[in-house]
């Protein structure tokens, strides 16, 4: 199975006791989720490791995951601001206009006009909805991802048509 196949639902924020939890910080669509999904990658910059879902306690919003192959607080250490991923196939399906935050994470973002502003870095949530932040080479722009900003998504091509300023 390559990257393809998988999608990045957050990272490890810390360990948690003495028996190897983690916490880690979701994306907010996935908490839900998390109970059904067994297998999870994380990338520790330098390889991919293949976990087991041995238990899952905290709450929703503030999980801990304990893995088979992780027995202790130290080992749990070295996941530390790891990046957690599922293969695609163990997500539960979305609505219509609705996305994984991982799947717009690197789309090129056009203007109305055709005009390439950059793509999409990540997709942070300081309020109540997504911001996409858009690098670019004169810096960083971010775009509330919100109806009245997001004229079209196409993951197929990989591109965001946006509104530009004045037609807001």
């Amino acid at each position: 199975m390559g990257e393809a196949d998988r999608t990045r639902i957050g990272i490890v924020r810390k360990p948690h006791g003495i028996k190897g939890g983690v916490k880690i910080s979701a994306e907010p669509e996935i908490l839900d989720a998390l109970p059904e999904i067994d297998l999870f990658f994380v990338n520790t910059g330098t390889e991919w490791q293949t976990l087991h879902l041995e238990g899952l306690a905290g709450t929703a919003a503030d999980p801990i995951l304990y893995f088979e192959e992780i027995p202790d607080r130290d080992a749990a250490d070295h996941l530390r601001d790891a990046e957690v991923w599922v293969r695609k196939e163990q997500l539960p399906g979305l609505a219509e206009g609705e996305y994984y935050v991982a799947d717009l994470v690197g789309c090129e973002v056009l203007d109305e006009d055709g005009t390439v502003l950059g793509r999409v870095r990540e997709v942070t949530r300081p309020s109540q909805h997504e911001v996409l932040v858009i690098e670019a080479e004169n810096g960083e722009t971010l775009i509330p991802f919100v109806e009245a900003w997001i004229n079209d998504v196409d993951l197929e091509q990989r591109r965001i048509h946006v509104v530009s300023g004045e037609e807001i």
